[in-house]
């Protein structure tokens, strides 16, 4: 049974990719966990590659370790940061991080969470500081993979219920399938057709009937 993870790392050296691998091969096993590991692959960044392809390959895999600056040898329109913020702006729970050896202007001059970013040369060059942020990455797929079972049982609960639903329940049904749809890097939705419109419609009808409630309070204010 293969129980490797797929992690992708982004950067537009080669020479760092190949670093990159081997320090994802080197740091996982024993390390981490002696019957998991990463089953790590490159994106080479080069000259006009578009983000957004950038971003569907990242998806597609488990997490993804992604390079502060991405124009050293590419010529590109953006940053490790945009990539990031554009999977996030996808798939706001997917485990992404940033490798940098420019933290102080990650944190003075970018928005990113301090818990997202790994440095760089200490990750190539120091091998328990590269176990420690393996783990972080390990343990960050686990709980990506917890929280997608856990939204699916949810569902399933809601959507097998035989009582009337309230509207809060809809919201949250239509919540939990986005969510899962985005872990699927845009699969299947859980949901059918029909019952997102039931639910968009159910939705519509409460808004409306909210609005009658408040225009006939302000008509009763004025007799």
């Amino acid at each position: 049974m293969n129980n490797s993870m797929c992690v992708v790392a982004v950067d537009d050296s080669h020479s760092k990719l190949t670093q990159l691998l081997a320090k994802l091969e080197y740091a996982t096993g024993a390390a981490v966990r002696p019957t998991l590991s990463f089953a790590p692959e490159e994106l080479q960044i080069v000259s006009d590659l578009p983000m957004n392809v950038v971003v569907d390959r990242i998806l597609k895999a488990d997490a993804a370790i992604v390079d502060y600056n991405l124009k050293s040898e590419a010529n590109v329109e953006y940053s490790g940061i945009q990539v990031i913020n554009e999977v996030l702006r996808r798939h706001k729970h997917f485990p992404v991080f940033l490798l940098t050896s420019y933290k102080e202007d990650v944190f003075t001059k970018e928005i990113i969470d301090v818990c997202h970013v790994f440095d760089f040369d200490k990750y190539l060059n120091d091998n328990s500081y590269a176990e420690s942020m393996n783990r972080v990455l390990y343990e960050q797929i686990q709980n990506h993979k917890r929280e997608k079972d856990a939204w699916e049982d949810e569902l399933k609960k809601l959507s097998s219920c035989t009582e009337p639903r309230s509207v809060a329940e809809d919201e949250r049904m239509i919540e939990l399938d986005t969510w899962i749809e985005q872990a699927m890097s845009g699969g299947a939705s859980a949901l059918s057709q029909k019952t997102k419109r039931d639910l968009s419609a159910s939705k519509l009808d409460a808004l409306i009937e909210k609005v009658d409630e408040v225009i006939a309070s302000c008509c009763g204010g004025r007799e």
